[in-house]
């Protein structure tokens, strides 16, 4: 066993911060794009229990999930606010019972979802990722290693606000427009 030493902490009135750099719009993309080779992406089966979901993404803190079979292949992916009490009582309502409901309905379906490809996005700004990402009216994108035919990471409108830290509203056109008015004035 290796002894170690205690010292005094009154001298030391630093604290040790990561060095943030400030991102501008033509930094570049990579440095709004979640790195699944380098963050662990949150899963959850298709078939696990909606209201279970809902408490374990809140639980975690998580805002989405990728969807999996038992297989671990990628189905598609689940928001916190495609899922919530609001939408569980929308299906009841339509006749599911409530113990019934399981993530894959109401998921956002492989096939729904639009991407990036990672080696395009290398040589990419932020500009042009919110550009994309605007004229298509997307607020989420994948980004996938077609070479390697996996789901290499995510881009969200969200998650570019907070690196830029800008305020967002709740709808698609005014999370674009409110970058837009941060940034240009």
């Amino acid at each position: 066993m290796k002894y170690l030493t205690f010292y005094e902490v009154d001298s030391i009135d630093e604290l040790a911060r990561p060095d943030e750099q400030e991102l501008f719009l033509d930094t570049p993309a990579l440095e709004v794009f979640t790195d699944l080779t380098v963050a662990k992406a949150p899963v959850i089966e298709s078939d696990y229990n909606a209201i279970d979901a809902i408490q374990l993404m809140q639980k975690e803190h998580l805002e989405m999930m990728f969807v999996v079979d038992e297989e671990e292949h990628f189905l598609g992916l689940i928001r916190e606010e495609d899922l919530n009490q609001q939408s569980i009582i929308i299906r009841q309502s339509k006749g599911y019972q409530r113990d019934e409901l399981s993530i894959s309905d109401f998921m956002i379906e492989r096939s729904a979802l639009k991407s990036f490809d990672y080696n395009e996005i290398i040589d990419a700004s932020i500009r042009d990722i919110l550009y994309a990402l605007r004229k298509s009216d997307l607020k989420i994108c994948l980004v996938i290693d077609r070479n390697e035919h996996k789901i290499r990471g995510i881009i969200t409108v969200k998650d570019i606000a907070k690196k830029l830290k800008i305020p967002l509203s709740i709808s698609i056109k005014s999370n674009f427009d409110d970058i837009y008015r941060a940034i240009n004035g």
